[in-house]
C-alpha cells in the first residue's frame, strides 16, 4: 500500500573511508547497507560522499548522497549500479556558487526502495 509507513527490524550495517587535511577531515565516504528484514538477498547500499578543502584563493567543496539495489542472487555490492539522490556542490569555486541537485530525491523513489526490500 503506497506511503504505508514500515514498522520493521531494519539492519544495517555501516563503514567508512576518510582521508585527513591536518587534523580536519578532507574526504569522508560513508557506506552502508540496508537489509531486508525478510530471508531474502536483498540490500539496499547507501553512500554519503563529503569533500572540503580550502586553498590559498578557492574551496573544494561537494557532497551526494547515493543508493544501489543489491541483489545477491545476481551479484555483490560492489557491482550494484548506483544512483545519486541528490548532491551539492560548487559550480565555481573562486565564487562558491553552489549547484544543487534533488531531482531523484522523491516519494517515488522511497517507495521503490522499500519495495525491493520486502
Amino acid at each position: 500500500e503506497k506511503g504505508k509507513k514500515w514498522k520493521m527490524p531494519w539492519q544495517y550495517t555501516p563503514w567508512c573511508d576518510l582521508e585527513w587535511d591536518e587534523d580536519k577531515t578532507r574526504t569522508a565516504t560513508n557506506y552502508g547497507l540496508i537489509w531486508s528484514p525478510f530471508a531474502i538477498p536483498h540490500a539496499v547500499k547507501v553512500e554519503h560522499y563529503y569533500h572540503f578543502r580550502a586553498r590559498y584563493s578557492t574551496i573544494e567543496f561537494g557532497t551526494s548522497w547515493a543508493y544501489a539495489c543489491v541483489d545477491f542472487e545476481k551479484y555483490n555490492f560492489e557491482h550494484a549500479d548506483k544512483q545519486t539522490l541528490c548532491s551539492n556542490g560548487f559550480d565555481d569555486e573562486r565564487l562558491r556558487a553552489d549547484v544543487i541537485c534533488i531531482e531523484d530525491l522523491s516519494d517515488s523513489t522511497m517507495e521503490d526502495l522499500r519495495l525491493f526490500l520486502l
